[in-house]
C-alpha cells in the first residue's frame, strides 16, 4: 500500500506540473503512468517473469521509456502547430514539481538498478507521499462545502497519514537499536594491533569494501577501496586474491603492490557470489557460493552404532559432476542435505564420511563427501565421491551461549575449496607465505552462528615473498587484459 501511494504522490505531482493546462492533463498524465509502472514493474520479483532480466522485462522497459518520450515530443509538437493557446498553457510548466519529479526518477531508476541506492530514493519518496496527503487536503478543501463533511475527511487523511509516520517510525526505531558503526569493535581491535605492530607504510589487501576502513582505522594505505577508481584491480583482486587457484599468482599480484599484508573477515563469506562473480572470466570460471547449512533435529537417525545429524540446506553446483556414470549439470543439479555420522569408539568419538543428497530431475541418491572439517581439523576419506568439504559450526544463543559445537556448516564446493580464501581463512592452513600475523578468533569471533546470524574472525597474514616472485605489469594497469569479463554473457 505505501509504495502504491508513492507513486499516486508522483503522478499527482506530474498532473499539476500542467496545471495551467486544459486538454492535455489527463492524457499526460495516463503516458506518464505507463511509463512509470514499465520502469518500476518490470523489475518486479527475482522469482517471476518480471525479473528484470527476462526478454519481456527489457522489452516491457524499453517500449515504456521509448513509448514515454515518443508520445510527450509528437504532442508537444502537434500542439505547437495545431493548438497553440493550448500550448502555450503546457509552456507555462511548474518548475519545482519539475525538479522534484525528475529527481524521483532518477533515484527510482538508481533502485532500480541495485538495491543499495534504494536509500537515496527515500528523501524523495517521502516527499511524494507528504505530497499526495497535502495535495489531496487542498483539493477536498476546495470541493467540499460542508464543514462537517470536511472535517471527517480531514481526520481519515490525518488517520492514514498518521498510521504510515508511526509505521515507518517503529520500523527505524527497531532497525537503529540493532545498528552500530561499521568501524565497530572488532575492527578498532585490530586497528589498535595495526598501529602498534606494522609500519606506517605497510600496503594492505582486501576486497574493496573495506578499503575506507583501513586506510582511516589503521591509517594504512590498501591497494583498493571504495571508490572503485580502478575497476580492474576489483577484478585482480577478486581473480588472483581471493579466488586464486594457486599462492603464486596471488603474490605475484600483490608483489606487483608492494603489500606487506593480506586482511580478510567473515563477511567474505557472504559476499562470495560478488567478488567470485567480478573475478570470473567471460564464462564465470570463479563464480560461486558458500550457503549455510543448519541442523534439523527432527532428522536425527540413531543406529545401533551411529548417530547421523541432517543439515537442511541448498546448493546447485557450480560445476558438472559424474557419478557412477550419470552426470549431475551444473546449475541443474543441486544439494539438499548433508549427512554427517558420528560413532563412539571406546571413549572417543569418531566423525565417519558424510554424504550428500542430491538432487536431479525429480530424483534424489546419497553420495559419499570426501571431505569434512570439524573441530579446526580437516578429515579427507579415501571413499571417491563429491569433492566438496563441510565445515562444521557451532552455534550460539543470543546471550553467548555454547548451544550446538556442531549445530551448522558451510558447505565448501570443490570450485571454493581450492582457492586462497578458503584454504586459509574458511580451513586455517599453515603458509610459510603467508603468515598468520593477527587474528581475533581465539578472543570471542570463532567462525560460528551466533544468534541466527553468521560470524567469524578478522585475519591479517603478513605475506612474506619468495626469491622468485616478480612484479606484473598487468597486475597495476588500469586496463583489464580481456574486456569481455566486463560485460554479461547470457549464456551462464
Amino acid at each position: 500500500i505505501g509504495v502504491m501511494l508513492i507513486l499516486a504522490g508522483a503522478c499527482l505531482m506530474f498532473y499539476f506540473m500542467f496545471s495551467l493546462a486544459k486538454k492535455s492533463k489527463l492524457k499526460f498524465l495516463l503516458a506518464f503512468i505507463a511509463f512509470l509502472l514499465g520502469l518500476l514493474f518490470t523489475r518486479y520479483s527475482s522469482s517471476g517473469v518480471f525479473n528484470g532480466e527476462s526478454g519481456l522485462s527489457k522489452l516491457l522497459f524499453v517500449v515504456s521509456i521509448s513509448g514515454f518520450i515518443i508520445f510527450m515530443g509528437w504532442y508537444y509538437i502537434r500542439l505547437f502547430y495545431k493548438e497553440k493557446e493550448e500550448y502555450h498553457r503546457i509552456s507555462n510548466i511548474e518548475r519545482g514539481l519539475v525538479f522534484v519529479v525528475v529527481w524521483f526518477l532518477v533515484t527510482a531508476l538508481a533502485g532500480r538498478t541495485a538495491i543499495r541506492l534504494l536509500f537515496v530514493f527515500s528523501p524523495v519518496a517521502a516527499v511524494a507521499l507528504s505530497y499526495l496527503f497535502v495535495r489531496s487536503a487542498e483539493i477536498i478543501s476546495s470541493k467540499i462545502k460542508s464543514i462537517a463533511l470536511k472535517t471527517i475527511v480531514f481526520v481519515i487523511i490525518g488517520l492514514i497519514a498518521f498510521s504510515f509516520l508511526s509505521n515507518f517510525t517503529r520500523g527505524t526505531i527497531a532497525q537503529a537499536t540493532y545498528t552500530g558503526p561499521i568501524f565497530n569493535t572488532q575492527w578498532q581491535n585490530a586497528a589498535s594491533w595495526v598501529k602498534a605492530n606494522t609500519p606506517e607504510g605497510s600496503v594492505f589487501v582486501h576486497w574493496w569494501d573495506y578499503g575506507y576502513l583501513v586506510q582511516t582505522g589503521f591509517g594504512r594505505p590498501t591497494v583498493t577501496d571504495g571508490g572503485n577508481a580502478a575497476g580492474s584491480w576489483n577484478f585482480f583482486v577478486g581473480r588472483y586474491v581471493l579466488t586464486a587457484q594457486n599462492e603464486k599468482e596471488a603474490l605475484e599480484f600483490m608483489k606487483s603492490h608492494d603489500v606487506s599484508y593480506f586482511l580478510a573477515v567473515s563477511d567474505e563469506i557472504g559476499k562470495y557470489p560478488a567478488f567470485s562473480s567480478i573475478g570470473s572470466n567471460e564464462t564465470y570460471d570463479r563464480y560461486s557460493y558458500i550457503p549455510v547449512f543448519s541442523m534439523d533435529t527432527s532428522q536425527t537417525q540413531e543406529t545401533r552404532n551411529q548417530t547421523i545429524y541432517v543439515y537442511r540446506g541448498g546448493f546447485g553446483l557450480d560445476e558438472d559432476f559424474i557419478y557412477q556414470g550419470k552426470l549431475y549439470p551444473a546449475g541443474q543439479a543441486g544439494i539438499g542435505a548433508v549427512l554427517l555420522p558420528v560413532s563412539q569408539q571406546g571413549n572417543n568419538t569418531v566423525i565417519e564420511q558424510p554424504s550428500v543428497i542430491m538432487g536431479y530431475n525429480n530424483a534424489q541418491v546419497q553420495i559419499p563427501l570426501e571431505c569434512v572439517f570439524v573441530n579446526e581439523r580437516e578429515i579427507i576419506f579415501n571413499n571417491p565421491g563429491f569433492k566438496g568439504c563441510f565445515r562444521v559450526l557451532p552455534v550460539f544463543s543470543g546471550a553467548g551461549q555454547l548451544e550446538n559445537p556442531i549445530g551448522a556448516g558451510l558447505y565448501v564446493s570443490e570450485r571454493v575449496r581450492r582457492t586462497l580464501f578458503a584454504q586459509l581463512y574458511l580451513f586455517g592452513k599453515d603458509s610459510k607465505n603467508f603468515e598468520v600475523a593477527y587474528s581475533d578468533e581465539g578472543t570471542g569471533a570463532p567462525l560460528a552462528i551466533f544468534s541466527g546470524r553468521l560470524i567469524g574472525p578478522l585475519k591479517i597474514w603478513k605475506v612474506n615473498y619468495p626469491a622468485d616472485i616478480k612484479k606484473n605489469p598487468i597486475y597495476v594497469s588500469t586496463a583489464y587484459p580481456n574486456p569481455n569479463v566486463t560485460k554479461i554473457n547470457p549464456n551462464y
